[in-house]
């Protein structure tokens, strides 16, 4: 009668750890499928993203920013909009991409970050890109935080000691 107990202990601990490792995989699945948290200001690890100087993704960027954000954004200052460089450092990529797509719902749901910017930039909405899919956003990160930081430029010989 003991084992039957025991048996019966055993089957229920198994169940109950089989359920929190389901539950927690699918909680995983709906995260990434939800939409974005509007005060969502956590970081994620990207560190086994694509590399980050990638030739065709960089070229893809350029294009992309040239053709839709180089009106309102410069790499290195401010201009209509804020300066981008170091934007991946500043902002989580999540809200990067939630902003970029449609920057009005964000400050409609009063995130704070969003609101910041609408205000400090004269409350001009960013036009929003509803068709830039993460990938493309991703391009466009890549070209500007490959972006060289403009400097004094030093010839040899202005450097080098007489």
């Amino acid at each position: 009668m003991k084992n039957v107990h025991r048996l019966k202990f055993l089957f229920f601990i198994i169940a109950f750890l089989l359920g929190c490792i389901l539950a927690i995989e699918f909680l995983d699945k709906q995260e990434f499928q939800s939409e974005p948290e509007p005060f969502y200001c956590g970081t994620t690890d990207y560190s086994n993203a694509e590399e980050i100087d990638s030739e065709p993704r960089h070229d893809a960027g350029e294009q992309l920013f040239k053709e839709n954000c180089k009106s309102c954004h410069r790499i290195h200052e401010e201009s209509v909009g804020p300066a981008l460089f170091g934007v991946s450092e500043r902002r989580p990529r999540k809200w990067i991409y939630a902003f970029i797509q449609n920057s009005g719902k964000l400050i409609k749901k009063k995130d704070t970050m969003a609101v910041n910017i609408y205000n400090k930039y004269g409350q001009a909405e960013m036009t929003a890109f509803t068709t830039f899919t993460h990938a493309e956003i991703d391009s466009i990160l890549i070209y500007i935080e490959s972006s060289p930081i403009p400097g004094p430029v030093y010839s040899p010989e202005v450097i080098a000691m007489p």
